[in-house]
């Protein structure tokens, strides 16, 4: 029996982990499951003919990763520089995304997460996966696969490492 059966048999609250962090005023949460590392932004070298979300690239001990402004892409106006980047797996892809700052790695039961098409009919096609409201605190819940989609972000070309 897998430990989230055990869990569920047992009565005990089925969860995930996720990791928090800020873009602009609003908390995202994103499963620890596509994190691959926590990075400070370093120099970022801009490729020519990318939408304005494609920050450019970084070399991360040798290999070239992508580095989008999340901010951009969810069309979030904040003058703050971002503070850090989040090195995710999506798309069978490595891909830095660029945030204000990373918070917490915390625990979510699925019972507290809300199907985002009771907010609005259009999210269930979109990034955004479920909703938190823990003691009134609101976390928006990412599907970085969605939000890093096909013929956007992972697909563009980049250097070979």
């Amino acid at each position: 029996m897998s430990t989230r059966s055990a869990q569920a048999a047992s009565g005990e609250a089925v969860g995930q982990k996720y990791l928090t962090f800020n873009l602009a005023d609003e908390e995202y949460a994103l499963e620890i499951g596509k994190v691959y590392e926590i990075i400070r932004v370093s120099p970022i070298t801009t490729v020519p003919r990318t939408p304005n979300y494609f920050r450019g690239i970084v070399n991360l001990r040798g290999k070239v990763i992508p580095v989008v402004d999340l901010r951009k892409k969810f069309a979030i106006v904040d003058s703050r520089k971002g503070s850090c980047i989040v090195v995710v797996q999506a798309r069978n892809r490595k891909v830095g995304i660029l945030v204000n700052h990373v918070s917490d790695v915390v625990d979510i039961p699925e019972q507290e997460i809300e199907d985002p098409t009771s907010i609005n009919k259009e999210a269930q096609s979109g990034c955004i996966q479920g909703v938190n409201n823990t003691d009134g605190h609101i976390r928006l819940l990412l599907d970085i696969d969605k939000a890093l989609a096909k013929n956007q972000v992972a697909d563009h070309p980049v250097p070979s490492s």
